[in-house]
């Protein structure tokens, strides 16, 4: 999961933001996305490999559409931590509108959105699937747009990222 990486984020880039240490702000948030991202991946592994057990332990059915919907929902949470940790970053700028589109007010409408016109034309499995993906990747498209739009993370900054945010987390 994202392993207190968002608080952290916060915590850290904030401090950097006041004291005027862009480019270690900028060092920190690429870490914590390189971090949060492989621990969603390593997550979302674990979750391949057992969907057979969690859908018979957890849910007492071994439906094959509920194992598919769990298949398709792990291999999004990678994006989803991501867009969190992104949508962190935006917040430690104190810019909190940029995580609540991102997070909270794109992914229920696209999904919604999706679902209505994907129901007409395929299958149950195949509606609620695309419009779950097609919500996390808009939340990440947009995370990623806001937080450009604020620092920029996207280029190679110079200093070294904050040790102690690790610590932290």
């Amino acid at each position: 999961g994202k392993l207190g990486l968002d608080s952290g984020l916060i915590r850290f880039v904030a401090l950097f933001q006041a004291t005027d240490r862009i480019p270690e702000a900028v060092a920190t948030i690429r870490r914590a996305i390189g971090i949060g991202f492989l621990s969603g991946l390593l997550v979302a592994v674990l979750l391949l490999f057992n969907v057979g057990s969690v859908s018979r332990n957890w849910f007492n059915t071994t439906d094959p559409l509920l194992e598919n919907l769990i298949l398709v929902f792990a291999m999004m949470i990678p994006i989803m931590i991501l867009a969190q940790i992104i949508s962190a970053a935006s917040m430690a700028f104190k810019v909190f509108k940029h995580a609540a589109i991102a997070l909270y007010s794109l992914p229920p409408l696209v999904q919604c959105v999706g679902f209505v016109i994907l129901q007409n034309g395929s299958t149950p499995f195949i509606a609620i699937a695309l419009s779950f993906v097609a919500s996390q990747v808009v939340s990440l498209v947009a995370a990623i747009y806001f937080i450009t739009r604020i620092v920029p993370i996207h280029q190679r900054p110079d200093a070294r990222s904050e040790p102690s945010l690790m610590q932290f987390s």
